[in-house]
Parts: structure tokens; sequence; C-alpha cells
């Protein structure tokens, strides 16, 4: 726990702040508490291998404090704040716990810096999962990524988020990050989420998978009351007096459904398409996250009660099984 202690670490030479020297792969790094300040040397990584290395070996935070700052420019590059070295990849990077802030390597050079989380220049990101903690990343400059790859890499590596509060610096997560069955996972900012001062515990349930993504923690802080999950597409209900829940979409698109369906989108108030049996002549709706008896629209549909409509004034369509295709806007 952050009862542990205080360690600062800082890279000598084209070293990491904690991991392998110069041309050295790094092995086997973890973090369980303690308040952790990791220095890369010029090239090196904060947290994984010196200027060069390879790559950042295995590295696992699970408890504490920790926050590591990528080395300036080595040979030819920069490394990451977690991971790989100038010219190496970021490795297995598993984060399951604590305050992670990881910042990449820049130089006079900004168009060579490394990743947050990931590769350092010239190199992919890695293996990299997160299922719990509050992970601040930030890239060294534009042209690598918060989490990913360093500069001038064109490959991506693999980022599995299953839970924990993910803020990074540009929104630049090079390779879509997926969900533990490999399904897209898309940014959800939650407003308001936390107070600044309290631990909490939270969970979002997906309606359609049942997947659970959770988190806890007292936030980002810094003045920042907002959570930043990423979810795969679905409805995510909360017991909650202000709202219904959550909803993600294939799209990218995210937010938050009130009780009030006045307050939504079109998108989220209109239905595209939809299928109904042939015997059946009036739809009724019933959202994912409830039942309403208005707000909502079926372009071109007849009113037949308060919220249901006659499918068939709308243009349709007919399968060999019988089954209509009801098309509404």
């Amino acid at each position: 726990g952050d009862a542990c202690g205080i360690l600062t670490a800082m890279g000598g030479g084209n070293g990491a702040g904690i991991g392998s020297a110069k041309d050295k792969m790094s092995g086997r790094i973890s973090i369980h508490g303690g308040n952790i300040l990791a220095l890369g040397g010029n090239g090196g990584a904060g947290i994984g291998c010196g200027d060069n290395g390879g790559d950042g070996g295995v590295i696992t935070i699970a408890g504490g404090t920790v926050v590591a700052q990528g080395g300036g420019l080595g040979e030819n590059g920069c490394g990451a704040g977690i991971g790989g070295g100038n010219a190496s990849a970021g490795g297995t990077i598993t984060i399951t716990d604590g305050k992670v802030t990881a910042t990449g390597g820049t130089g006079d050079w900004p168009y060579l810096s490394g990743a947050g989380i990931g590769g350092g220049t010239y190199a992919p990101g890695g293996l990299i999962s997160i299922s719990g903690g509050t992970i601040f990343a930030t890239r060294g400059a534009s042209t690598a990524q918060d989490i990913g790859a360093g500069a001038e890499s064109p490959e991506i590596g693999t980022n599995t988020f299953v839970g924990g509060s993910i803020k990074t610096s540009a929104d630049a997560v090079l390779g879509a990050p997926v969900d533990a069955a490999s399904h897209a996972a898309y940014l959800l900012v939650v407003s308001n989420a936390v107070d600044g001062t309290n631990n909490i515990s939270m969970s979002l349930t997906n309606m359609q998978t049942g997947a659970v993504y959770s988190y806890a923690g007292a936030g980002h802080g810094d003045g920042d009351l907002n959570l930043y999950l990423y979810l795969p597409a679905g409805d995510y209900p909360t017991d909650s007096a202000e709202m219904l829940g959550f909803f993600v979409n294939a799209n990218g698109a995210s937010g938050s459904m009130t009780h009030n369906p006045s307050d939504w989108t079109d998108e989220q108030r209109t239905i595209s398409a939809l299928n109904v049996h042939g015997e059946a002549k009036v739809l009724t709706l019933i959202h994912p996250l409830g039942t309403y008896a208005d707000g909502f629209r079926i372009e071109g549909a007849d009113i037949v009660g308060e919220n249901s409509w006659n499918w068939s004034t709308i243009p349709h369509t007919t399968d060999v099984n019988g089954d209509i295709t009801v098309y509404t806007n």
C-alpha cells in the first residue's frame, strides 16, 4: 500500500529510471505500493528499459502512487514514461490499481518523442492491459501516442482496457482499445463522478453483454472531477435519481440519459431500423433503459397509443421467413 515508503529513481546515462541500462532489455518489474518517482536518463524509459534496450520487459503496477517520466533525446530518440526506451517497444505492461502518471520523453526535436505508456521513439506500444487504477498518460509530443506507439513507429501494439479511469492528454490511443472479449472500447466521460477528496467505488454493467466495468479511487485530482472509462457499445443503467444511465455507440458517441426523453439527442429518440413478426400490427417501444410514454418517435408511422405505432404505414420488406424489417428513416 501507500505506506510502503518513498522511492526516487533516476536513470544514469542512457538508462531507465527503474529497469535496465542502455542496450539492455528489462526483466520483470512489479510495483505494489509506495510513492514512486522514476526519471529516465537520456533515451531511457521512466520505468522499463534503457536506450535501445529492445523492449520494456514485463511491467506490473498493482498499487501505490507512481510518477514516471521518459528520458529526453538519447542517441536518436526518447523514452516512454512506462515501457520502452528509445528504439524499444513497450513490452508487456499491466496496470491493475494505483494512481499512475506517465509522461513520454521529448527533447530539442519533438518529433522524436516517446509515448506516455508504451513505446519509445521508433517503437510500438507492446501489450498494454489496464483493469483498474487512476491513470494519466501524456505523450512527449504530438508525434507519439499517449498510450501506444512512440514517434515514427508504423506498428501499433494491443491496448486492452477493462477497468479504471484512463485519462490521456489528447485522446491519443494508437490501436483502438478493446475489452477482454476483444470488442472495441470507446471513451465515456462521466462528469462530476467524484468530489475530489473521497474514494468512490462504482461499476457499470453492459445490458447487452453482461460485462462489468469498474473503478475504485478518488479520481484524478487537480480539480478534475470526471472519470474516463473505456466501454464497448451498449447501454449502462445506473440507480440514480438524476439519470437512467449511460450509452456508448459503435460510432464512438457516448453520454448520459436523463429521465426526460426530451433531453435526449435525436439519435437516442429515433429508431433507424427494427424487426417485427409478420402477424404484429403494432409496435410497442421498450428502450433498454426503460419504457416511456412519450418523447420517442418512429418517423413515418401512425401513432396508435402513447408509445405504440402502426408499422404497416412505414416502408418495409418481408424475408423468406415472413419476418418484416421496418425502415423508419
